[in-house]
């Protein structure tokens, strides 16, 4: 993996890939999420299922469960400057993290390609909030690979730091989300319920089980550093990126495993707010809007076909708080990633690329500015 300058010419957009090859590109990702789950679910049981929670099998008494040691974060001392939306574009194995705008895809800013090559399929990406690095869920379908895992690049030297992979901490390496400090990551843990946790310096690793019943997605910090939402829902997923949540819920929880809040049901994908005061989440007309309370304080716009913003799809806050972006899976034209003003106006569509991963349609990232 290198930094590209000058970069070669984008590849083909989204809606040019073949769709065959993009859809067994989705079922082999499927099957290979389903037997790696298969281990942790044998463990996991049926016990998981009815641990107390909405929706997930009834009531049981509270399960007890180590909580990680004591992890500081710092807060976010303000929102930042709004950098490049980014979204992941890739086709048999070659492609890479593309910067978009009105005209489409356009820059390469990073690059995974060859067969044989380290990084064959993106899972995910996230910018680090001083937008200096980005962290990447790497992965392969079809062969082995040393760089499947969890990595941080760094965009100026091009050193890339491996903290998980197959052979160093086996286990989900999905959705990675920074910490507002820059110094830790959360991701989808090694298990049914689980939040992964690791220092960006690869010196620590922690597991948080917030005692939500089922699989665990999409973990996202809170500005204070003091929270983290989440998605909780089957082990197959929340029904389509595109479309209804079904099935799902989202929660928040402290950093010490306490005070599980549940946010919002048939709701996915949260992304908190630079500023703090609202949790954007996929709902199952478009995108609805939250307290850290659980308010709804979604804009009431005219001609909604539900209270909803948007377009339904995987959220992510533009880093001065003033705007959302949204990847949306859905066949025609349609498809692609959308920004809209925070209220939900001036709604544009940017791409039809969708950032197609090895996992299906990926989140896009916002790069911050200081």
């Amino acid at each position: 993996m290198s930094v590209i300058a000058p970069p070669p010419p984008p590849i083909p957009e989204a809606h040019e890939d073949p769709q065959a090859l993009i859809e067994e590109a989705r079922r082999r990702a499927r099957r290979r999420r389903r037997r790696n789950g298969a281990a942790a679910a044998i463990v996991v049981g049926a016990a998981a299922l009815v641990v107390a929670g909405h929706g997930w099998g009834g009531t049981a008494a509270p399960r007890t469960t180590p909580r990680p040691a004591a992890i500081h974060v710092e807060a976010t001392s303000g929102t930042m400057r709004n950098g490049a939306l980014t979204v992941i574009n890739q086709a048999q194995g070659h492609g890479g993290v593309f910067t978009v705008g009105r005209g489409g895809l356009a820059r390469m800013v990073l690059r995974c390609h060859g067969v044989h090559s380290a990084c064959l399929e993106l899972q995910n990406i996230a910018w680090s909030p001083d937008g200096t690095k980005i962290a990447l869920g790497a992965t392969s379908y079809g062969i082995a690979s040393s760089y499947d895992g969890l990595h941080v690049v760094d965009l100026a030297t091009g050193r890339d730091r491996q903290l998980t992979g197959s052979r160093m901490h086996p286990g989900a390496f999905a959705d990675p989300a920074w910490s507002p400090d820059g110094a830790w990551l959360a991701y989808e843990g090694d298990g049914l319920d689980a939040i992964a946790l690791a220092k960006v310096d690869g010196s620590r690793r922690e597991v948080l089980r917030p005692g939500a019943a089922g699989w665990i997605r999409s973990p996202s910090w809170s500005p204070d550093g003091t929270r983290i939402a989440f998605e909780v829902g089957p082990r197959g997923g929340c029904g389509s990126p595109g479309g209804a949540p079904a099935g799902c819920e989202i929660y928040s929880v402290r950093l010490d495993g306490t005070h599980l809040h549940l946010l919002a049901t048939h709701a996915a994908a949260p992304a908190w707010s630079p500023v703090g005061t609202a949790i954007a989440y996929q709902a199952r007309c478009g995108i609805r809007l939250v307290t850290p309370s659980g308010k709804d304080v979604t804009p009431r716009l005219r001609g909604q076909r539900c209270r909803h913003i948007g377009i339904a799809g995987q959220p992510v806050w533009s880093p001065d708080g003033l705007r959302i972006a949204v990847a949306h899976d859905a066949h025609g034209p349609a498809r692609g990633v959308y920004v809209m003003n925070s209220d939900g106006t001036h709604l544009v569509h940017l791409t039809r690329a969708t950032g197609f991963s090895a996992v299906g349609v990926a989140r896009a990232s916002w790069r911050p500015r200081p």
